[in-house]
């Protein structure tokens, strides 16, 4: 894919600015919410200040990876359209699709995000980035967490999915000197995180889920990537890696406190709910769509929208 020169997407032609989310299922997704807040954000700001005040449409648009060419297609041809949040199982699907793609998504063979931008001499171009790596980092930094430790102490997490791939791309650009993979399968897991492997190969070791019961490992942070029936399965066997002042981010959202984030707790670490990553990777999606440019405030805001605190390791109630 060759590397083109773009501008922001709002350089569109003025008008209604139109963005979706996009993958099955999707009718929980709580991308519309936060995506709508921002523009309410970004547009109280603009007022203020005399700037461009902008009109957003979000919305859902259920897909599956045959429906990717069309999708790009629509884009192209339709007016308004700024940008894309993608979810399962579109991540892989829409890239063949992309005119660039980030060096995250030339890593991790996936994407979260399609911008919407036109070039300096008038060309529409897709852009494709994975913005779930800004997510997880951020997440764990407003938690607390000091990148830092990952020099000297190991990380782990557990799963070997599209959101691994993205953790370890988080992990990596930290500069991390060890992360550990847990995983049903390793030989499966080789294969899904083929290219991070090469990219890292001397850092990353994968092991069987199991095996975490008798493991000596004591990470800096643990990242689980598991949806919540297996963490479930495996939520004893994780605590044992749990010590004082260790970080857990738990990426799914349902039924939290999850057991693990609560042995997490118990065993005097810090536990992060994934709806803090979603946040974060959102935010930078609204930097690609229309220029939001987050304070404290807003990102308060944005955090109350999902019903979690500003640090990311408690829920509220949502008013």
């Amino acid at each position: 894919m060759p590397d083109v020169p773009l501008e922001r997407s709002l350089e569109a032609p003025a008008g209604v600015f139109r963005a979706a989310v996009i993958g099955d299922p999707i009718d929980h997704s709580r991308s519309p919410q936060l995506h709508t807040a921002m523009a309410k954000l970004r547009n109280a700001v603009a007022s203020d200040v005399a700037a461009e005040v902008v009109e957003l449409h979000y919305s859902r648009i259920q897909a599956q990876p045959e429906d990717a060419q069309h999708l790009a297609s629509m884009l192209r041809s339709e007016p308004g359209w700024v940008g894309l949040s993608v979810t399962m199982p579109m991540k892989k699907a829409m890239v063949p699709f992309m005119d660039s793609v980030s060096e995250r998504v030339k890593l991790t063979g996936a994407l979260n995000t399609v911008t919407v931008r036109h070039t300096p001499d008038g060309e529409l171009a897709l852009v494709g980035d994975n913005t779930d790596v800004d997510g997880i980092k951020q997440a764990l930094m407003r938690a607390g967490f000091e990148p830092e430790r990952l020099r000297n102490e190991p990380a782990a997490i557990l799963g070997g999915g599209g959101t691994s791939v993205a953790a370890i791309a988080a992990l990596m650009e930290w500069g991390a000197s060890r992360v550990v993979v847990a995983v049903r399968d390793p030989q499966k897991a080789r294969d899904e995180l083929s290219g991070v492997i090469a990219a890292y190969g001397l850092h990353i070791e994968l092991c069987e889920l199991r095996s975490l019961t008798n493991s000596l490992l004591k990470p800096a942070v643990l990242i689980s990537t598991l949806p919540a029936p297996a963490i479930q399965q495996w939520s004893e066997q994780a605590a044992h890696l749990v010590s004082p002042d260790s970080y857990l981010l738990d990426v799914a959202y349902a039924g939290w406190p999850s057991e693990l984030a609560e042995l997490w707790r118990e065993g005097g670490g810090v536990a992060v709910h994934g709806l803090s990553m979603l946040v974060h990777q959102a935010v930078e999606q609204g930097r690609r769509f229309i220029g939001f440019e987050p304070s404290e405030a807003s990102l308060a805001t944005l955090c109350d929208v999902v019903g979690i605190t500003s640090d990311g390791t408690d829920t509220v109630v949502v008013g």
